[in-house]
């Protein structure tokens, strides 16, 4: 059976439509550049994915790795969907079974009956940032609106200024990512205490908290973001009752380093801004804030609506455009994230200071 990634109906109709297929070790099943023709899915065995990159300094071709595909994930769908090539090459990595679906039923198969799919245009209907947006046009030109189920870890969009779509979740949750490739910090680090030292620890990656809450997203729509930054330090003086000796508070003898700021380069790491639920949109606030932050989103399984951005764009009004630009707010600035960062990174200096303190009460 095919695992419980893909929507229900969609399971029952790839079952249907469903052809198996076997591979020996090493074979390809599809090449990078190739017309998408099948939608697959792994039973068993390890697939390999590849790239091929030129570099455009010297002209050579080198053939990339980047992942392996086992026993319950999905492939090729994107391209079927989305009438494009093949970003990439699969390989068998040992002998691996498949069941695919061809280009034209995957195709029947995303598209809901005549009812089902007016219903999701009927969702977009109910929601307050389409109100003064004519919805109706949605069903009387084919092709700029779409229903999809995007199965977990699925890359969506890569960046909310380019993609052709606006997205809005009808179920599930959709993960909004930034690539961050520089750390703003002070060009003196250090945490002190006194005259004891204690290390951050703070991993040069950034923010790496595991706690969520239930907050509001950045482009006004609730979601459930990662605790990625505080609102200044906590008081301490309230600690002191909990512990041996009179704590006095450290936030005025703490010092995280003094000097003027700097960009330090490290490796790309994506950091998590949101996370969108039922009625949240990506790639709407683009339309009213050009220099918004570039963005991607991967699917942590979600059904979504797809909306031509060119469409929309072209049937909306200078009045709703403002209507939509007083309702909506954009994605964090790359300010504001670096200054997260920062937050993040002082309070665990301070919590570390509280815990040396406290293990040492001659340093206070």
């Amino acid at each position: 059976a095919v695992e419980s990634t893909q929507s229900t109906g969609m399971q029952e109709r790839m079952c249907r439509k469903a052809h198996y297929l076997k591979f020996d070790s090493s074979r390809i099943i599809l090449r990078q550049g190739d017309r998408a023709e099948w939608f697959y899915y792994v039973l068993s065995g390890t697939t390999a994915v590849s790239i091929l990159e030129e570099n455009k300094t010297t002209g050579s071709v080198n053939l990339r790795n980047v992942g392996y595909l086992k026993r319950g994930t999905a492939f090729g769908e994107l391209a079927l969907l989305h009438g494009t090539r093949r970003t990439a090459t699969v390989s068998c990595k040992d002998a691996v079974e498949l069941i695919a679906v061809d280009k034209e039923d995957f195709v029947q198969m995303n598209q809901l009956d005549s009812d089902e799919e007016k219903e999701h245009i009927r969702y977009c209907r109910t929601l307050a940032i389409l109100r003064d947006w004519p919805v109706n046009l949605l069903n009387e030109v084919t092709g700029i609106c779409n229903f999809h189920f995007f199965k977990k870890g699925t890359v969506m969009a890569k960046s909310n200024h380019d993609t052709p779509f606006i997205y809005i979740v009808k179920s599930g949750q959709v993960k909004v990512l930034t690539k961050v490739t520089k750390i703003r910090q002070r060009q003196t680090q250090g945490c002190r205490v006194r005259s004891r030292t204690v290390s951050s620890r703070t991993p040069s990656s950034g923010i790496r908290s595991s706690r969520s809450d239930t907050s509001s997203c950045s482009n006004g729509f609730r979601s459930r973001i990662n605790s990625q930054s505080t609102n200044g330090l906590p008081p301490t003086h309230g600690s002191s009752r909990h512990m041996k000796g009179n704590l006095v508070p450290l936030i005025s003898r703490l010092n995280v380093g003094e000097g003027a700021f700097q960009d330090v380069p490290i490796q790309p790491t994506f950091l998590q801004v949101c996370v969108l639920g039922a009625g949240d949109s990506f790639g709407l606030s683009t339309l009213v804030y050009s220099e918004e932050i570039s963005c991607g989103i991967v699917s942590l399984g979600a059904e979504c609506i797809e909306i031509s951005k060119e469409f929309f764009l072209k049937n909306a009004t200078e009045n709703y455009l403002r209507k939509l630009k007083a309702t909506i707010r954009p994605f964090p600035s790359e300010d504001k994230l670096q200054q997260d960062i920062q937050d993040q990174k002082l309070w665990k200096n301070y919590k570390n200071s509280v815990v040396a303190s406290v293990l040492d009460p001659s340093s206070i």
